[in-house]
């Protein structure tokens, strides 16, 4: 092989690696896009969460304090 023919076989080995790194690099880039939406949506459903057994916290306390209340007094809820 001539040293002009390895050269050009060297570049074109070089070549399809820069394009299999360029298609494995796109690849990667989709999947981070399709991660940070679903983390997304998901850091949504815990807040919501959140907020909902802050509710029922609130209200448990409302309840057992009511439930104290009562006992104190020799009442029936």
């Amino acid at each position: 092989m001539t040293s002009t023919n390895q050269k050009e076989n060297n570049f074109q080995v070089l070549e399809e690696r820069i394009n299999m790194l360029e298609s494995r690099n796109l690849f990667q880039d989709d999947v981070i896009e399709q991660l940070s939406e679903e983390l997304a949506i998901h850091q949504t459903q815990i807040s919501e969460l959140k907020e909902q057994i802050q509710l029922v916290a609130n209200r448990l306390k409302a309840v057992s304090y009511t439930h104290l209340r009562a006992h104190e007094t020799g009442r029936n809820l």
